[in-house]
């Protein structure tokens, strides 16, 4: 190995077979202040790829998968309006809207909460009967007096209920 004929921390002459640098006391083949061996610091195997553009992108992608979902409209079926009672507002979205029940008559408003919780008692469904029975049983109230036909509904709901 030669000897190197400056020395690498302040770059003064070196005297020939020195060990020691006669200006700053370096020894002789040392690295210079800040420098690193060059094994020391491999280096990435790989050049780093830039993360923000990637993540900005897969963002605005997240974003407008969740934009075109939230603002998706519900298309009602053919004849699903039908019965409602109401008409659906021009400006509004097409949802399917329940009926309004302020346009009914009595008989019609008894009508359909009877097949309603007769329906959710064959189904067996107990929760969503013990929640629409009792308003069935409040709209018999409206039909004073009872047929013996409404008296029969009236027993059907209450039987559902478990109440008779």
């Amino acid at each position: 190995m030669t000897t190197p004929k400056f020395c690498a921390a302040c770059g003064g002459a070196l005297a020939a077979g020195g060990r020691f640098c006669p200006h700053c006391a370096a020894p002789v083949g040392a690295v210079a202040p800040g420098a690193a061996p060059a094994a020391a610091f491999p280096g990435p195997s790989r050049p780093a790829t830039p993360v923000l553009p990637w993540a900005i992108a897969a963002l605005a992608v997240v974003g407008a998968i969740a934009y075109s979902i939230g603002s998706r409209r519900l298309q009602p079926l053919p004849g699903e309006l039908a019965g409602a009672g109401g008409s659906v507002p021009a400006s509004g979205p097409n949802i399917v809207l329940a009926p309004d029940i302020s346009s009914m008559t009595a008989d019609q408003r008894v009508d359909r909460l009877v097949a309603r919780v007769v329906a959710l008692d064959s189904a067996g469904k107990s929760d969503s009967v013990a929640f629409f029975a009792p308003m069935a049983v409040d709209a018999f109230a409206a039909l004073e007096p009872l047929t013996p036909a409404r008296r029969h509904d009236l027993a059907r709901v209450l039987v559902a209920a478990g109440d008779l």
